[in-house]
């Protein structure tokens, strides 16, 4: 059986050879769908299953970069049928809870939810300000999720794992020296990695689309290490 820190590393970044365990300090949790939204999730007439959530925090062992960890989402969609109502998809993403929710549930529920959102990821095969999910926001309501901007840019797994391992400050420099057009909506296709910056909280990190089907994501967000 895979320790916790070997079996994260497996599931983070599948096609890269792990790094020593002694390399990695991580907190190994499944996320169950969070208390305030499982009905919508699986109780009500509708309600889909919840997808898988690996959450794991790395730390890095060297001095100089460990004041800044890397917390990482892997999140795995179950296949739902093609002409399901995309509203009951858990689609939004909330940093702060590392978890998902429908437009449904958003819609039916304390407004004051809407505003930890911070990225949409399943619908259209597009990332999104939440601001740009139909739906979502009526034309009475005002805006309040967060402003997420993403740039493309080419990376190798194994310098992606150096990154969310050891060096998560590099989400942000290579975010700020991008070149490349900086979109609030954004198409992906398999194998697709972007930078990511939650302009709000000024947070950078990064999203990687392992799979499109089945839909498997990975969520990278750098924070200081206090």
């Amino acid at each position: 059986m895979l320790k916790a820190s070997s079996y994260i590393i497996v599931m983070l970044l599948i096609e890269c050879t792990s790094l020593p365990e002694e390399n990695i300090r991580s907190l190994d949790k499944t996320t169950r769908p969070p208390q305030d939204s499982a009905d919508d999730l699986t109780d009500q007439p509708g309600g889909l299953p919840y997808p898988h959530i690996v959450e794991t925090t790395y730390i890095s062992d060297i001095a100089a970069f460990a004041h800044t960890r890397c917390n990482a989402w892997r999140i795995e969609w179950p296949q739902y049928t093609a002409n399901l109502d995309s509203y009951w998809i858990p689609s939004l993403f909330a940093v702060d809870k590392g978890s998902l929710s429908s437009i449904n549930y958003l819609n039916a529920t304390d407004p004051a939810n809407k505003a930890k959102l911070d990225v949409s990821l399943y619908y259209d095969n597009m990332l999104k300000t939440p601001y740009y999910v139909n739906g979502l926001w009526s034309s009475t309501e005002d805006y309040t999720a967060e402003i997420t901007r993403f740039v493309k840019h080419d990376l190798s797994l194994e310098d992606l794992q150096d990154w969310v391992t050891q060096r998560p400050s590099q989400f942000e420099y290579y975010y700020t020296a991008s070149k490349g057009v900086k979109s609030e909506e954004v198409s992906y296709q398999n194998g697709d990695f972007f930078l990511m910056w939650l302009t709000d909280e000024d947070l950078f990190g990064g999203i990687r689309i392992v799979s499109n089907d089945p839909k498997i994501i990975e969520v990278y967000i750098a924070e200081e290490n206090n």
